[in-house]
């Protein structure tokens, strides 16, 4: 997969707002990264027989992603987890 240019962020510009815009670009490219890896993976699962293994295979998957995906937004976009109802 091709590396995204991303847009500078000034560095000139004072203030936190700086900060918080490059922890969000990080998770941002994080969680991209992420879903990449799952889809090509998962690819790579479902082409082979189903099986137990195969089964608890892709619930791992599942998992890993669901947990990069709390990563970005409770600490990028500052989602309250006590409050989060996924749904």
């Amino acid at each position: 997969m091709p590396k995204t240019k991303l847009p500078k962020i000034d560095k000139e510009d004072a203030g936190g707002w700086r900060r918080e815009a490059l922890k969000q670009r990080k998770s941002v490219v994080a969680l991209t990264t992420s879903i990449t890896n799952f889809i090509a993976r998962m690819d790579l699962l479902m082409k082979q027989p189903s099986t137990v293994e195969r089964g608890r295979a892709v619930a791992k998957l599942m998992n890993e992603l669901d947990m990069a995906n709390d990563h970005a937004r409770y600490f990028a976009l500052g989602v309250e987890w006590r409050k989060d109802k996924k749904s």
